[in-house]
């Protein structure tokens, strides 16, 4: 019962420490940031990304020929 205790303890200890909520508030923040700029070259980026790859595809199988 006193290994319990000592267990429940030291885990609330954790718990309560600044670091950790330090370190998930980052975590956060940079999902929020990946996501949105997954969103950004999604929207604005998908056509002119889409010609660049068709531009590198059509070279390299013009080159391979």
């Amino acid at each position: 019962m006193l290994m319990l205790e000592l267990f429940v303890r030291h885990l609330m200890d954790k718990l309560s420490r600044e670091e950790g909520q330090t370190a998930t508030e980052y975590a956060l923040v940079l999902v929020l940031v990946a996501i949105v700029l997954a969103i950004a070259l999604g929207a604005g980026l998908s056509g002119a990304l889409g010609s660049v790859i068709s531009a590198i595809t059509d070279a390299l199988n013009g080159a391979a020929t």
